[in-house]
């Protein structure tokens, strides 16, 4: 009898896990109704270009391909309203893409071309979805990822990495309305002030102090992250060692105890600089006490039906990935395909 007890509680344990795993497609109603057909031969239009989460308020961001407004989810996920004023253009290049403040929510978001010498838009948007400028590009095919100077409110300082041009990097000092080409090369933007601006290649972190005119190698790390994520006054990245971080302006970068393996996307943060979420190869990890520990919380999930069949790829990270701290909430989607949540 005890024997059977036994079973049946593993059994019912084995359910509940499976069932706490299951991913829920989110953006089916939505995309069903999207008519757009600005680029009909394009077989990403109207499908998902990038999904991010605003750690403040755990509301949802998605960009679509193609010619659409921006759209917002106040519910986790079950309904979705169009931002107004608010229409980018192009395609989004997942996660990276969409660059964000954790303190103010605020979001960067970089766009491509959907085909040559086509047009794409990007935008930066406040906590409440208002357009603080947009993003254009000069004749090129858009911006894969970049990084805007989070330290000024409405920003004009914007760093760039030139789509195809795989290791060329722009800056702006007018909030996107002109292009200077930097003597530099590198496919991983960021930027910590308006003078200060870092990057990262194979051989380790690089930072230059006048605007990207000189450039010094102050880390060892190799960087996987596209783009640095700013926290208040400090700066994270993903590497090949784990999660690496810096609190003197990129000055000296140092590895975080709770070494991560294959870190990619992230952090996410939470409602503190305590909570952060980090996916790797693996799959997905929170800590709860700033990178001093993790703990596993999901395998690695690909979403379906998506761009290079949503698999871990460091060249070309296109899916996107986001975390709602107060909701207990992580979400996933693959560029092309669908928007995914998972309740933990």
């Amino acid at each position: 009898m005890m024997q059977l007890r036994l079973i049946s509680i593993l059994i019912l344990l084995s359910v509940t896990s499976a069932k706490a795993q299951q991913w829920e497609p989110i953006t089916e109603e939505l995309l069903a109704s999207v008519k757009d057909t600005t680029s009909q031969n394009d077989v990403l239009n109207r499908n998902v270009g990038a999904l991010a989460v605003l750690p403040n308020s755990g509301n949802l961001i998605l960009v679509l391909n193609g010619a659409h407004p921006i759209y917002i989810s106040k519910d986790q996920g079950e309904t979705w309203e169009p931002l107004k004023k608010a229409k980018t253009i192009g395609r989004s290049y997942g996660s990276f893409s969409a660059n964000i403040d954790a303190v103010t929510d605020r979001v960067a978001i970089f766009m491509i071309v959907q085909k040559k010498g086509a047009p794409a838009k990007g935008l930066i948007l406040n906590h409440k979805g208002k357009v603080l400028t947009s993003i254009g590009k000069p004749e090129h095919d858009g911006w894969t990822w970049g990084m805007p100077d989070w330290q000024q409110r409405s920003p004009t300082t914007i760093l760039g990495k030139e789509h195809h041009a795989w290791v060329k990097m722009w800056l702006s000092n007018d909030g996107g309305a002109t292009w200077n080409l930097l003597d530099f090369e590198s496919r991983n933007p960021g930027v910590i002030s308006e003078t200060i601006l870092v990057a990262g290649n194979d051989d380790g972190i690089y930072r230059s102090i006048d605007k990207g005119k000189n450039w010094e190698k102050v880390a060892p790390y190799k960087v996987t992250g596209k783009t640095p994520i700013k926290y208040q006054d400090h700066f994270y990245w993903t590497t090949t060692a784990g999660l690496v971080y810096t609190k003197d302006q990129g000055y000296s970068w140092h590895i975080l105890p709770g070494k991560l393996r294959d870190a990619l996307w992230g952090p996410f943060f939470g409602k503190s600089e305590q909570e952060m979420m980090v996916v790797c190869k693996d799959g997905f990890y929170i800590s709860k006490d700033a990178g001093m520990s993790w703990g596993k919380v999901a395998e690695y999930f690909a979403p379906p039906n998506s761009n290079r069949n949503g698999a871990y790829n460091v060249m070309h990270p296109t899916n996107s990935y986001g975390w709602d701290a107060k909701n207990n909430i992580i979400y996933a989607a693959g560029l092309g395909g669908q928007a995914y949540r998972l309740k933990l």
